[in-house]
């Protein structure tokens, strides 16, 4: 039995850490974006996260796999208040409304002031391209245990398009004038829909049906087809489009966590990921609004 797998098991605790230049080459940005990308990525941190949700089935060709994540702190870096679970052997807070999360048995978890915060909770595209995840390696927590969906959502709003929604906050904040927005936006899904990006695989081919010479079109795998099978396929494999989804936080993934996160080390807060978030999403911003002014 294969214990390697494309993507972190469900519930399983994850090293992660944000991948800012792969985000700005994936749409082809110019050269002071992928430098400013640099930049960003010699200074983000690794991050510890707890996989919410089963990630979308990785196939083979599958750049990313997108899940939910919790983002993982410890006793020292936030709130008492902010506390809603600690995961075991971690009894520092007494509330009756702090929840005890312990894990499955197996490997250990490594740290003892490790909890949740209200805020903690994003999505993200795990990159899977040349990766494998030992499953025997993971640190999990029950599946039946901790639900807490009041655990509030952070990073990209939920409304669609979510591109568009962060363009009017950035010209609230006047960081934009309120007539480059659509022009931004428009170049923005030109962009994803040249890139292959609307989708988490490549543009796929029938392995059932011999490749047509006269028109390969005749082999694409459709949509429609697919949802036609079952309406929830199409978004569990990735064959889905999503045209926020670059705007979706890129990480790469261990199961490794003891080697990531010693007891003597601290853990980051939500708070510090969505920075770092929004800084490689303001750079996409600033790289299609320059390429904007050189069109005009």
């Amino acid at each position: 039995m294969s214990f390697l797998r494309m993507a972190p098991p469900p519930k399983s605790y994850i090293a992660m850490k944000l991948l800012p230049v792969r985000m700005v080459e994936d749409l082809n940005l110019d050269s002071q974006a992928q430098e400013e990308a640099r930049n960003l990525e010699r200074r983000v941190h690794e991050h510890m996260g707890n996989v919410r949700s089963r990630p979308q089935l990785p196939w083979p060709t599958s750049r990313w796999t997108t899940c939910c994540v919790d983002i993982i702190s410890d006793n020292q870096s936030v709130a008492e208040t902010d506390v809603v679970a600690t995961i075991l052997p971690n009894t520092a807070f007494s509330r009756a409304d702090v929840e005890r999360i312990d894990t499955e048995p197996g490997l250990a978890f490594p740290r003892s002031d490790a909890v949740y915060t209200l805020e903690s909770r994003i999505d993200v595209r795990v990159r899977t391209e040349e990766k494998r995840c030992d499953s025997r390696k993971a640190v999990r927590r029950p599946v039946y245990s901790f639900e807490c969906d009041y655990i509030d959502c952070i990073g990209l709003s939920h409304s669609s398009p979510a591109f568009v929604t962060l363009l009017k906050e950035r010209s609230a904040a006047g960081d934009l004038g309120e007539e480059e927005v659509d022009d931004i936006a428009k170049l923005y899904s030109t962009r994803i829909r040249e890139r292959d990006l609307l989708k988490g695989v490549p543009t796929a081919t029938d392995p059932f049906r011999p490749q047509s010479t006269d028109n390969p079109s005749d082999t694409r795998l459709s949509t429609d087809a697919l949802r036609s099978v079952s309406p929830d396929l199409v978004d569990i494999i990735g064959f889905g489009e999503d045209p926020d989804g670059p705007l979706v936080p890129l990480v790469e993934a261990s199961l490794e966590i003891g080697d990531h996160f010693p007891e003597s080390s601290r853990l980051t807060t939500p708070a510090q990921f969505l920075e770092e978030v929004r800084c490689v999403q303001s750079i996409i911003v600033r790289a299609l609004r320059r390429e904007c002014c050189t069109v005009r």
